[in-house]
């Protein structure tokens, strides 16, 4: 497959407005054209002129209209603060939004779901997903004065691999294991080659961010702290624990073609500000001390509705809902048909129609419904049944034999445990479903802890159920969670080995035709759900907010990124 980037100049555009159409979204991963912003907004328009009546026409002075001047001191108020700036090193998805801002990729998942320029301005794509070529730029150049060109995509590129992290490396995932080297062609194009075809790369290359060479040698190992990218933003300064400072980079001419002007963004300066409390947050929102907020509680929706001077911006991101991973290692839960007894006890939807006013949306399938290849057939599995329940448990022996409630067996009460983040939408989510599972006689023992406390204990299989919510945007990422190979060390915590499942998982990785792609990865859908491996709760809405002085800002699909290039501020 080739794909061609066609440029049109601003003269064609006057020649041949009439002929336009508009293009639309498309809803696959993998396009087959570049897309190209709209000339719609940017023509001038058409002048008649004035017709020959013999009269004098009568001269009148007219006042230039006063430009709007856009710009502003934004604040961004984030939960908790990045691990690092260095995009090859962090596991921090809080700093997805500083990369946007201090970085650009070479190509620009756009609002529409389309990929876009952006440091590349062309590239090819193998017939076998194999090879892609790059055509970049001749125009960037780094904060620091560092050119960007083919040898700095190499330098970042081949870095992922060997770079020393204190902190996690998700990066090198987007890059993929089937990577084999980067090849430089000439100054500005640049070819990258796997060992077996990647038809996810596209995808991935839209979030891989390019760092300045010069000054990841001159930090070294501090470069988190120091980042230098090619973004619309350059770094002032980061205060642990209190904000980090970006402020215009004032070479900046190179955004996407979907972007509403030229040069570099408009607001004087982005801080992040550091808020952990959901209810500082949403009072800073109210008092203007902040104008964004990336996580409004779903409790708080309401209160965000009922504000003029707020608005409220859900986005489903694409990827793993929020659902429970089911230890199928790990008595009860080893055996399938208390898995699926304890699926069809619960009410998903009841549950958030009670607890969150109809604001988040049940999940049926490992997949949320605005991921590509979402299954829809998933939406007939473990609809609420406590009958079926009963039947199941009998069925393997699970028996009330002391009348308190709970089942036994060979004199052992049925606990189900779980190991959960203390959340404000999944603490009373879990506790409804606690008290519907112990009308089936289930005793649902739920337990919190940090973060650290849940990773180690559900990678080591020490809990019946942990629960899970991934985001990303290629179904391939799917691996993470379902893979043999991430049993204890990754976040199978679901413990399932599964030939079938890492078949199904490897072939989708590699297969280059989208349909068949597709197919894969809804047959695996169907395979967890058969094997009641995750039993999906709800697909969370990223409830954004911001002030309504906030102008032209965009919330990109992936559901964790908003786009500050075009924003500024009214007031």
């Amino acid at each position: 497959m080739k794909t061609r980037n066609i440029l049109v100049r601003f003269a064609v555009v006057l020649l041949v407005a009439v002929l336009l159409v508009s293009c639309t979204a498309s809803d696959t991963p993998v396009p087959t054209e570049p897309a190209e912003a709209t000339a719609e907004e940017s023509s001038p328009e058409e002048v008649s002129p004035t017709e020959d009546t013999g009269e004098e026409a009568e001269e009148t002075e007219t006042q230039p209209e006063e430009e709007e001047t856009k710009g502003g001191e934004l604040v961004y108020a984030m939960p908790t603060e990045p691990d690092s700036l260095d995009p090859a090193c962090t596991n921090s998805t809080y700093a997805d939004n500083q990369y946007k801002a201090l970085y650009d990729s070479l190509i620009f998942w756009g609002p529409d779901k389309e990929y876009y320029p952006n440091l590349a301005k062309d590239w090819e794509v193998s017939e076998d997903a194999k090879t892609f070529t790059f055509y970049l730029r001749e125009d960037v150049t780094f904060h620091d004065g560092t050119p960007f060109n083919a040898e700095a995509v190499k330098i970042n590129l081949d870095r992922l691999g060997v770079v020393e992290c204190s902190v996690g490396k998700v990066a090198v995932g987007l890059r993929g294991e089937f990577y084999e080297s980067t090849e430089v062609l000439d100054e500005y194009t640049v070819q990258i080659n796997f060992s077996e075809p990647n038809p996810a790369f596209l995808d991935s290359a839209s979030f891989l961010y390019y760092s300045s060479p010069t000054a990841m040698e001159k930090w070294g190992e501090d470069y988190g702290r120091h980042p230098v990218g090619t973004g619309p933003f350059m770094f002032e300064e980061w205060e642990a624990n209190d904000h980090l400072t970006v402020v215009p980079n004032p070479d900046y001419n190179w955004a996407p073609p979907f972007a509403k002007h030229e040069g570099p963004p408009h607001l004087d300066s982005i801080k992040f500000r550091l808020i952990p409390e959901a209810s500082t947050t949403l009072a800073s929102l109210e008092l203007n001390e902040v104008q964004v907020v990336r996580s409004i509680e779903p409790t708080d929706v309401e209160l965000v509705k009922e504000n003029p001077d707020l608005e409220l911006n859900p986005v489903v991101p694409p990827g793993i809902p929020i659902g429970w991973n089911i230890n199928v290692t790990l008595a009860p839960t080893d055996d399938l048909r208390v898995r699926q007894a304890i699926s069809y006890g619960v009410d998903r939807e009841l549950m958030i129609t009670t607890l969150f006013a109809d604001t988040l949306t049940p999940a049926y399938s490992p997949l949320s419904p605005t991921t590509w290849a979402y299954w829809p057939g998933s939406e007939d599995y473990y609809l609420f049944n406590p009958d079926k329940s009963n039947e199941l448990l009998e069925e393997a022996g699970w028996v009330d034999d002391d009348g308190d409630g709970i089942r036994e067996k060979d004199g052992e009460d049925l606990v189900v445990t779980i190991l959960d983040l203390e959340t404000p939408e999944r603490v009373p989510a879990w506790e409804f479903f606690q008290a519907q599972l112990r009308e089936i006689g289930v005793d649902l023992s739920i337990e919190f802890a940090e973060a650290g406390v849940v990773v180690e204990e559900c990678h080591g299989g020490r809990r019946n159920i942990c629960p899970i919510h991934w985001g990303l945007r290629d179904p391939a990422d799917m691996a993470n969670l379902f893979a043999s190979k991430n049993i204890g060390t990754g976040f199978n915590w679901s413990h399932w080995d599964s030939e079938e499942a890492d078949a199904l998982l490897e072939a989708g990785a590699t297969e280059a035709d989208l349909e068949e792609r597709k197919q894969i990865y809804q047959d695996l859908q169907k395979l967890i759900l058969e094997e009641d491996v995750f039993f999906p709760v709800f697909a969370t809405p990223g409830f954004w907010a911001n002030r309504t002085s906030v102008q032209d800002l965009v919330y990109l699909p992936s559901g964790r990124h908003v786009y500050l290039y075009d924003a500024y501020l009214s007031e």
